[in-house]
């Protein structure tokens, strides 16, 4: 019985642990500004994203999720949506206009493809 609580006490841990990783990651994003561009299908050019003032639990699941926007060159806001920080460290995001792909950290620079639906695009963007 012992050795079952003991079990029970470091898989709890480790899930927890994992949770607290990706809430920390997510928390390093919030009102963060971030300037690129989109290269690719649909609008091209010039792309800041600003990310909201904070971090939520993704409804359906335990991973954490930051709001944002996409803003144009014009100003206006392009795209609004997503990023979810995985528990295995993976960054994947989704906007209001369909897409889904994978976010890389690499460099001080944030590159967003949207291999899920499409994989037509490319934004690469640093932090302001």
């Amino acid at each position: 019985m012992i050795i079952f609580k003991t079990f029970i006490y470091l898989i709890s841990f480790f899930f927890v642990s994992v949770s607290f990783a990706s809430e920390y990651e997510c928390s390093k994003f919030i009102k963060t500004v971030w300037k690129g561009e989109k290269i690719g299908k649909g609008y091209q050019g010039p792309i800041t994203i600003k990310f909201k003032d904070k971090c939520g639990k993704s409804m359906f699941s335990g991973d954490f999720q930051i709001k944002y926007d996409w803003v144009g060159k014009s100003g206006r806001v392009v795209t609004p949506g997503a990023l979810r920080f995985k528990e295995n460290g993976i960054m994947e995001y989704k906007n209001t206009a369909g897409s889904k792909g994978k976010v890389t950290l690499e460099n001080y620079k944030l590159n967003w493809k949207n291999i899920y639906t499409g994989n037509n695009y490319i934004v690469n963007v640093s932090k302001e």
